[in-house]
C-alpha cells in the first residue's frame, strides 16, 4: 500500500502511525548509545535532525508506551536495546528552532516560555514541591513579560533532577537546533549577553551531572567554539561528517533509501542518473548523500520534475551577511565555486563569530556546515588537514546564483530598480540597457558570467526583479507561445497596458558566437517563433519586444 508524504511533519510517532513513508534511520539509536555522554550532531538545514532526536525521544521515553512504534525496523531486532534500554528512560525535548527574537530581552522571554511548557508537559510531577513552586514562578514571569535569568538559568538541570528522582533513572536530554538563538543574536547585535545566558543553561546540566543525565544530544548547523558555550564539558563530542564515524548515514538519504523511495513512488529509477546531478554530491566521511528535503519533494511531487526545493526554506540570513561584508575576503573563493572549480582550505570545526566578519577561511568553513559546499578530497599539510571543497550539486549552484540574485535586487537600493524598471515599463530600450550594463558592473564579481553562464545569471536577476510588478503584471518565464518557448514574458493584468516579451542569448560554450550573432539570433527567434503570441491572446496590443545578448560584462538589447 503506498504510503504518504512526510513532508510537513518531523515528529515520529505521526509518521508511523499515519502511515507516512519513512526512511529507517532507527540504527542510529545504538550509534548515541555507544557514543559520548554529550553529542553535538551537525547538518544542514532539513537534513533529519528534528526527526532523529524525536526518534531517540520516542524510543528511550518511559512516560508512554512507544514499543509498537518500532515494529518491523532496524532498530527492532536488537535485542540488546530493546531489553536493557527501550522505554527505560525519562526525557526532555527542547527546541531551539523558534527562538529568534530580534533582541536580549524578547529571547530571554521565549526560552522562558519553551521552558515552562516543557516543565509543564510532566504534570506527573505535580505534588512535589520543587516542581509545583517553579511552575507557578515561571508562569508568573511568563504573564508579566520579564526576563528573568535567575530563574530560567538552571531551570534545565531542575527539571532533569525532578525527573531523575521520581523515576529513579538518568534522564535523556535532547535539544534541537541549539544554535539558531546564537546565530539571529550575532546577526542582530546582543551575541554577548545571550550566549552568557546559554552557556551556564547548558552547562549546568552537561557538567559534572553523571549521576541524573544518562545522554545529551544536541542538534545544529554550526559548531560553535568550545572555548564560548561547551567549555569544561570533559564527555564531549562534536561531529559535522568530516570523518568516517558511526553517523555518516545517520542524516540525509544515501543512493539505495533513494532507489527504493522511487521504486516505492513508482518511479522505476531511469532518472537517477538526473536525481543524482540534482541532489547528490555530499560527502559524510566517505558515504554519498542525498538531501533528503530535496529528494522528498521530487518523489512526492504530483508531476515530478526536477527543480530547487533546499534553496526555498528559508535560512540564508548569517550567508548573506558574510557574503556582502567586504571584510570577509569571500568574493575570490565564490569565483572560483561559480566557475565550477574547487577551493582548497582547513575546515575550522568549531567556529567563533567574532572570526566570520574578518575569516575567508572562516566563512568557507560555515557555507560547509550550512550545506553549500562538500568535500571532494583532503591531504596533509603540515599537522592540517587541508579539505577540498566545490558546490555539491546542480539544486545548490542554482541556490547561490538565484538567492545571491535576489539579495542583490535587495541591497542595490529600491531607487536604483525603480529606476531601471521604470525605463523598462516606459519603453526606453536604450536607458534599460544602459542600467542593466551598470548593473553588471557593480556586481559581476560574484559570477562567472562566461559562455554557458551569463544567460542564466541575467534571467534569474531579471525573473528577481520584474517579481515586483506581480500586481500589475502576470509574469511568465520559459512559458510556450506561438512557435517555441521565451524566457520572460510580462502580460499585464490590463490589456490596454504595455505587455512586454524577452528573449536572452548567450555565446555557446564551445563555440565561436559573437556577442552580434546572439543578438541577431534573438531578435529572429522573437519574430519567427512568434514570442508575442500569447500576449496577443489575452488581448494586449501594445507590445515590447526586447532581444538581448550578453557575454561577461558586454551586453546588447535591441528593440524588435
Amino acid at each position: 500500500m503506498p504510503k504518504r508524504s512526510p513532508l510537513g511533519s518531523s515528529d515520529f510517532k505521526e509518521i508511523i502511525e499515519d502511515n507516512m513513508y519513512y526512511v529507517d534511520k532507527t540504527a542510529m539509536v545504538r550509534s548515541v548509545l555507544e557514543g559520548a555522554k554529550v553529542q553535538l550532531h551537525c547538518r544542514p538545514r532539513r537534513f533529519g535532525k528534528t526527526l532523529n532526536l524525536s526518534t531517540l525521544r520516542y524510543f528511550f521515553d518511559c512516560q508512554g508506551e512507544y514499543r509498537h512504534l518500532f515494529e518491523g525496523l532496524t532498530i527492532a531486532d536488537d535485542e540488546e536495546m530493546t531489553t536493557r534500554y527501550q522505554g527505560k528512560y525519562p526525557v526532555i525535548t527542547l527546541s531551539f528552532k523558534d527562538v529568534k527574537m530580534g533582541s536580549y530581552t524578547s529571547t530571554i522571554l521565549g526560552m522562558g516560555r519553551l521552558l515552562y511548557w516543557e516543565w509543564r508537559r510532566h504534570q506527573h510531577l505535580e505534588g512535589r514541591p520543587d516542581y509545583d513552586r517553579k511552575i507557578i514562578l515561571m508562569r508568573e514571569a511568563a504573564e508579566a513579560g520579564e526576563p528573568r535569568e535567575h530563574l530560567f538559568v538552571e531551570s534545565i538541570k531542575e527539571l532533569a533532577k525532578l525527573l531523575y528522582e521520581h523515576h529513579k533513572a538518568p534522564v535523556l536530554l535532547l535539544i534541537d537546533e541549539y544554535d539558531t538563538p546564537l546565530v539571529d543574536a550575532w546577526l542582530k547585535g546582543y551575541y554577548n549577553e545571550t550566549i552568557e545566558f546559554i552557556r551556564p543553561l547548558l552547562a549546568s546540566v552537561f557538567k559534572d551531572n553523571d549521576d541524573i543525565l544518562f545522554k545529551g544530544v544536541l542538534t545544529g548547523i554550526l559548531r560553535v567554539a568550545k572555548e564560548s558555550l561547551f567549555s569544561g564539558l570533559n564527555n564531549f563530542v562534536a561531529e559535522a561528517g568530516l570523518e568516517g564515524d558511526d553517523f555518516r548515514d545517520k542524516f540525509g538519504f544515501t543512493e539505495p533509501e533513494v532507489k527504493a523511495l522511487l521504486v516505492h513512488r513508482g518511479l522505476n529509477g531511469r532518472e537517477m542518473d538526473d536525481v543524482r546531478t540534482w541532489y547528490d554530491g555530499y560527502r559524510y566521511g566517505s558515504t554519498p548523500i542525498y538531501n533528503p528535503w530535496s529528494i522528498l519533494n521530487y518523489a512526492f511531487a504530483m508531476e515530478p520534475s526536477l527543480r530547487p526545493h533546499w534553496v526555498n526554506t528559508g535560512g540564508h540570513d548569517l550567508l548573506k551577511r558574510l557574503f556582502f561584508n567586504e571584510q570577509s575576503g569571500i568574493k575570490d573563493k565564490l569565483e572560483e565555486l561559480l566557475r565550477g572549480g574547487a577551493i582548497e582550505l582547513y575546515v575550522d570545526e568549531f567556529l567563533t563569530f567574532r572570526g566570520l566578519e574578518t575569516n575567508p577561511d572562516a566563512v568557507v568553513s560555515l557555507m560547509y556546515f550550512a550545506g553549500y559546499l562538500r568535500v571532494v578530497g583532503e591531504f596533509r599539510r603540515g599537522d592540517r588537514i587541508i579539505r577540498q571543497l566545490s558546490i555539491p550539486n546542480r539544486e545548490v549552484r542554482l541556490a547561490y546564483e538565484d538567492t545571491l540574485m535576489a539579495w542583490f535586487n535587495e541591497d542595490l537600493g529600491r531607487s536604483f530598480n525603480d529606476t531601471l524598471l521604470e525605463a523598462l515599463l516606459a519603453g526606453q530600450v536604450q536607458a534599460f540597457g544602459a542600467y542593466l550594463a551598470d548593473f553588471v558592473v557593480k556586481v559581476v564579481s560574484f559570477y562567472d558570467t562566461a559562455k554557458g553562464r551569463a544567460e542564466h545569471f541575467y534571467h534569474a536577476f531579471l525573473l528577481g526583479l520584474l517579481a515586483r510588478l506581480d500586481a500589475k503584471y502576470r509574469i511568465r518565464s520559459n512559458r510556450e507561445s506561438g512557435y517555441g518557448r521565451y524566457d520572460i514574458c510580462l502580460i499585464p493584468k490590463n490589456a490596454s497596458q504595455r505587455g512586454i516579451v524577452m528573449e536572452i542569448k548567450s555565446p555557446a560554450i564551445g563555440s565561436k558566437e559573437t556577442l552580434e550573432d546572439c543578438i541577431v539570433a534573438a531578435r529572429t527567434q522573437v519574430l519567427d517563433k512568434k514570442y508575442d503570441a500569447e500576449l496577443t491572446a489575452h488581448g494586449v496590443t501594445d507590445i515590447l519586444r526586447l532581444a538581448i545578448a550578453v557575454e561577461g560584462k558586454e551586453l546588447i538589447v535591441e528593440q524588435v
